[in-house]
């Protein structure tokens, strides 16, 4: 494996690792497979445009943010989900519910805070936070909407929660960047102040965000390094120092793939799904991070040497 150092401007330097397994180039080859022919499916309706769910701790419930603009409960409780409530921010003309989206709220990627009490959906610059009691029981949307997080950005696509429930992070499909929230602060003054505490800067269109299993690190995927291509990116972002530094926060950034977008974390792997090359990638969690800090020390060992007159300066 080989180590490489890019800086972007004004931006803090970010660490790239290249991997001595290429990463796979644009493909649309369909892999083959044998068909699971007992894996029970099933199918319901009450959502216009699906996109993002988030599954409720004690695996009861189903909330599925609707990008035509509404909030839709399912129970699932038995082997077919059973729709509960549809909550939508749709305004009403004559009775009749008006063209998508509506109401400025598309929410799209969806998330919940660890106690359960909040919905977190992308939507604008930012996330709108819905109240799952409301949410639950079909109150007016006034009722369950609790308030908005907002930006300066565009395209907010995907969320995350910290593992504390204090911060939210956002992915911004159109300002490159992951946006980070202040939940906490937000909810103890009743969205009455901007709670954003910055941004951590990415490739071209991130998309996919995860939340590492011991709440340490955050996975971001971008769909590519700059316009007009598609090689895409990883990056590993240091979720503590995010919320106090987002700029500053960024681990490791490796190739990913052509448009790399879902990204999902175990404790030993990170695995991501690479539309455009028709693949999953799996990456070695402790490695994004460890090879980092060797390539650091190696640095840090160089410059030391560099600025003795004893020494040749070279390593």
């Amino acid at each position: 494996m080989t180590f490489g150092i890019v800086a972007d401007g004004a931006r803090s330097p970010a660490l790239a690792v290249s991997s001595s397994v290429p990463s796979p180039g644009c493909s649309t080859a369909v892999a083959t497979g044998p068909a699971l022919s007992t894996v029970a499916t099933s199918f319901v309706t009450g959502s216009e445009a699906p996109f993002g769910v988030a599954i409720a701790a004690d695996g009861k419930r189903a909330f599925v943010a609707d990008a035509s603009g509404a909030i839709v409960v399912y129970s699932l409780e038995s082997l077919t989900p059973k729709l509960e409530v549809v909550d939508s921010f749709r305004v009403n003309r004559d009775g009749q519910p008006a063209p998508p989206p509506l109401g400025g709220i598309s929410p799209l990627g969806a998330s919940l805070t660890p106690n359960g009490r909040y919905l977190v959906a992308a939507a604008g610059g930012g996330a709108v936070v819905l109240s799952v009691a409301g949410l639950e029981k079909g109150s007016p949307m006034s009722a369950w909407t609790v308030g908005k997080l907002s930006s300066s950005g565009q395209g907010a696509i995907e969320t995350a929660v910290s593992p504390d429930g204090d911060y939210v992070f956002v992915s911004l499909e159109y300002s490159n960047a992951l946006a980070v929230f202040d939940l906490e602060t937000a909810l103890h003054d009743g969205f009455r102040r901007s709670s954003l505490v910055g941004t951590v800067p990415l490739g071209v269109a991130p998309v996919g965000i995860a939340v590492a299993p011991d709440g340490k690190y955050l996975y971001v995927t971008s769909e590519a390094t700059r316009r007009n291509q598609n090689q895409g990116t990883l990056t590993t972002v240091d979720l503590s120092k995010a919320e106090r530094t987002p700029s500053r926060s960024i681990v490791s950034t490796v190739p990913a793939g052509c448009s790399p977008v879902r990204v999902v974390a175990t404790g030993t792997s990170v695995y991501v799904t690479a539309r455009g090359s028709d693949a999953v990638l799996a990456f070695d969690a402790k490695e994004l991070v460890e090879r980092v800090a060797r390539l650091k020390a190696v640095i840090a060992e160089y410059n030391l040497s560099a600025n003795d007159p004893n020494e040749s300066g070279c390593v």
